[in-house]
């Protein structure tokens, strides 16, 4: 029976169907009801349904086009509007949408000519301004991007749209307090539109604001959801998604995946989500078969680091180092991948091909999470002093945090330094946890004296047999295991020793601590907090609290924390350090040179807090007080970093000489310091003395072979050789490596100097990359001139009068050259304009 009635019932609803609305008139009406109120699912089946019967309907095509663009789908849009202007659409009805579109799809060239198929006082109007504003700016044509939005403005200064475009060039030249004044303004006045919370949000993030991001972006969301999905909603999600992962917050992912479900549940960033969370939970093998169907649609880099680092917690290395390569081929040295692809060495058994990969990235010297890796990595390869030498850079970046100062101190016991490795180890706990730190340094003391891994295994375990009721000692074990880098087993042991003892709070910190290295801020800030209930004046906690508050992007709170901690311990370098790198985030000279006069009157043979007031010092102008403080720091301690501090103010200083020899001291200390290279060879250069400022040069490159500058320091120093041929050379290897415009001008000249071909095509390839140069143009523009190639000035002249239309010089020079050419209107014209 239901074999025979369902096809009739499915006739008779395709019956019905047809019958209740087969008129194209009622189909488009019905479409463009449904556009209007925001249900594009609604239009779109309208519409292709019209379209089957009249596919060469303009109307119908145009409106589809209009709610592809809102779908996001941008490719459908360009062909249904490019559709309707072949079959006679006005420039009025397509080009907008159209330009729009293919702004989207990087087409920005065409988009402006779409554009200028509208005519007349069409031209003058805000929607077309600000169109014409999108392509300029993705074009970085921003001079012309800003005349057209001030035009905009004259008509309608307080059109939302028009603030917010503003609001968005000023972004992208960096300009943050306008931009944040004319986004708040929209929020003030309209305060409904998502894109206007969108913008706020993207805004904190360029600001290091995550939590005010997260909070703008949930905003967003919110009004989001009163319309149909679009690929701005879609892309508000992934922005959020970031954050949440970034902070480790499984709550709020969760959440943030419940969202997705109800609203694009078959888009790729719900499936990112849901392989996230999956992730998060442990729950591996579920968020591998997602992220299989996730990189079938889409191969980003996003979606490729979530999966090797779901197939490292697989142990699966093989394919982690796949996806993990694939993922640098798209972006190279993409930071997330390199150090998941070090792990992935690691785990292999290759600690030195782990390491070479990290010394590799630009930031490695400046990150402490990058130092304490490489630092763990070092001791892996048998390498302790290295080790000692990237734990102590990451320590001095990152005082007081128990992840450094553990590989440290195994560092030191490694090295027979037993009583700083002491010293390091009760640190972060205090004398509470005294009996956990004896245990650690004993189980310590036998891996680093080459005990047999397993033998140094069996031996840990009896001391947990031992110790089943003893808090402190299961702690010390799980210390042990937290140095070797098995932060799970330490984990559970530490949530051991609390089941003994709930009130011994150097294990809750010591948990806390695991979690915010591992990303975990929730986490991390509610064992923090429980801490310091249960003991106010926890040092550790309140250090610890204040990271995650700075993960978070509070610096307000991090500030309070310290203050906190300052008051209960005004002695206390670390607390001092961590209250001194805060205010240097917060970037108020004066409040630094307080806390730095504050923290030396309590402390004043701190070597670490006289170099942070000789810096502060040598940045606000007192070259004495700052020469002073860097040698007394070096005095007390000498060290790289601190001889090369020292050297960099002598120099400025004028002292020379004296530079010199703390920087040659600093080198003897570590010879892979680029920055110290770089500064010796600039002095040596100085002095005329560029043999030995050829040979700094090339040890730079040997150490940073993928960096522009040691190419560079032998580029300025074969030109001080006046070298011409050898300069242009290595100006070009610099500029491959990073291009500039001051490589580029440099290229021209010292090839030019050399009389080789062509000394302008670094310049022409900046201006492709750089449009808006208008000082670049004018050196090509002469150039030119000089060739006498009239086309070519006509060519440069033309391109700085359209992102700059009163510029005196190009005016004067275009007039004179179309007057040689004979064309005297055009001549008349621009000299006018000159005149004018």
């Amino acid at each position: 029976m239901y074999s025979t009635r369902f096809p009739v019932l499915l006739t008779l609803l395709a019956f019905g169907l047809v019958a209740c609305g087969d008129d194209p008139s009622q189909r488009l009406e019905r479409a463009t009801s449904a556009y209007a109120a925001g249900n594009d699912a609604l239009a779109s089946i309208e519409l292709r349904n019209l379209l089957q019967r009249e596919p060469d309907n303009v109307e119908a095509r145009l409106l589809l086009g209009r709610v592809a663009l809102r779908q996001g789908d941008v490719s459908e849009a360009v062909t249904q509007l490019s559709r309707a202007q072949a079959l006679g659409a006005s420039a009025e009805q397509f080009a907008l949408p159209l330009a729009d579109a293919l702004i989207r799809q990087n087409r920005a060239d065409e988009a402006l000519d779409v554009l200028d198929e509208i005519e007349g006082a069409e031209r003058n109007t805000v929607s077309w301004l600000l169109a014409q504003a999108n392509a300029l700016v993705s074009q970085r044509r921003l001079v012309a991007a800003a005349d057209a939005l001030e035009r905009a403005a004259g008509l309608a200064p307080e059109d939302p749209d028009v603030m917010l475009a503003r609001a968005r060039l000023a972004a992208v030249r960096n300009e943050q307090d306008r931009a944040e004044t004319l986004v708040d303004r929209v929020i003030d006045q309209h305060g409904n539109r998502a894109d206007a919370h969108h913008l706020r949000a993207e805004l904190h993030l360029a600001a290091g604001n995550s939590a005010a991001a997260a909070a703008a972006l949930q905003r967003a969301l919110a009004l989001y959801a009163t319309e149909s999905v679009s690929s701005a909603e879609l892309s508000a999600f992934a922005q959020l998604v970031q954050i949440q992962l970034g902070s480790a917050d499984r709550e709020g992912l969760e959440k943030t995946r419940d969202q997705l479900r109800g609203r694009a549940p078959s888009s790729t960033i719900a499936l990112y989500v849901s392989a996230a969370s999956d992730h998060l939970a442990g729950d591996y093998a579920d968020a591998s078969r997602t992220l299989q169907e996730l990189l079938a649609a889409s191969e980003s880099v996003q979606f490729l680091l979530l999966a090797g680092a779901n197939h490292l917690a697989l142990n699966a290395l093989g394919q982690a180092e796949q996806v993990l390569q694939r993922a640098l081929s798209l972006e190279p040295g993409q930071v997330g991948a390199t150090r998941l692809l070090a792990e992935t060495r690691r785990r292999q058994g290759r600690p030195d091909a782990a390491l070479q990969l990290l010394r590799g990235l630009p930031v490695a010297g400046e990150d402490s999470g990058l130092l304490l890796q490489m630092g763990g990595l070092a001791l892996d390869a048998d390498q302790p002093r290295d080790a000692v030498v990237h734990l102590e850079e990451a320590n001095r970046l990152s005082p007081g945090t128990p992840a450094v100062q553990l590989q440290l101190a195994r560092a030191y016991l490694a090295l027979d330094r037993t009583d700083e490795a002491v010293e390091m180890f009760r640190g972060p706990f205090g004398s509470e946890a005294q009996g956990a730190v004896e245990t650690a340094v004993r189980l310590l003391t036998g891996a680093a004296s080459g005990q047999d891994p397993e033998a140094a295994a069996a031996r840990a375990e009896s001391t947990l047999a031992e110790a089943a009721q003893d808090a402190e000692r299961i702690m010390g074990v799980a210390l042990y295991h937290q140095a070797l880098g098995a932060t799970d087993r330490s984990r559970q042991l530490l949530r051991r020793s609390l089941e003994v003892d709930e009130a011994f709070n150097p294990a809750r910190v010591a948990l806390a601590a695991i979690a915010m290295s591992q990303g975990e801020a929730g986490q991390a800030r509610s064992l923090f907090s429980e801490a310091l209930v249960r003991e106010p004046d926890n040092r550790q906690a309140l250090l610890g609290l204040s990271q995650v508050a700075l993960a978070e992007g509070t610096l307000e709170e991090a500030s309070e924390l310290l203050s906190r901690a300052v008051s209960r311990e005004p002695g206390n370098a670390v607390v001092r350090m961590a209250q001194l790198r805060v205010e240097a985030q917060r970037g108020d000279t004066e409040r630094m040179l307080a806390a730095a006069n504050s923290a030396a009157e309590a402390i004043p043979a701190d070597p670490d807090i006289l170099t942070f007031r000789g810096l502060v010092r040598l940045a606000s102008g007192d070259g004495e007080g700052a020469l002073a403080d860097l040698a007394r720091a070096a005095e007390i301690a000498p060290r790289a970093d601190r001889l090369h501090n020292l050297g960099q103010a002598q120099a400025a200083a004028g002292r020379v000489d004296e530079a010199r020899a703390n920087l040659e001291r600093a080198l003897d200390l570590d010879a892979r310091r680029p920055t110290t290279l770089r500064l010796l060879a600039q002095l040596e250069r100085q002095r005329g003395e560029t043999t030995a400022a050829r040979r700094l040069a090339r040890r730079l490159q040997s150490l940073e072979p993928e960096s522009a500058a040691g190419y560079h320091e032998e580029a300025l120093t074969r030109e001080a050789e006046r070298a011409w041929p050898e300069a242009a050379r290595f100006y070009r290897e610099a500029f491959e490596r990073e291009s500039t415009v001051e490589r580029a001008l440099a290229y021209f000249r010292a090839r030019g100097a050399a009389g080789g071909p062509e000394p302008q095509i670094l310049l022409q390839r900046w201006l492709a990359q750089a449009p808006d140069d208008i000082p670049a143009r004018l050196v090509l523009a002469q150039h030119h001139l000089s060739l006498g190639d009239a086309p070519g000035v006509v060519r440069e002249y033309t391109a700085i009068i359209e992102r700059d239309p009163d510029n005196v010089v190009a005016l004067n020079n275009i007039a004179w050259q179309l007057g040689e050419l004979g064309e005297y209107s055009r001549a008349l014209d621009y000299g006018r304009r000159a005149v004018d």
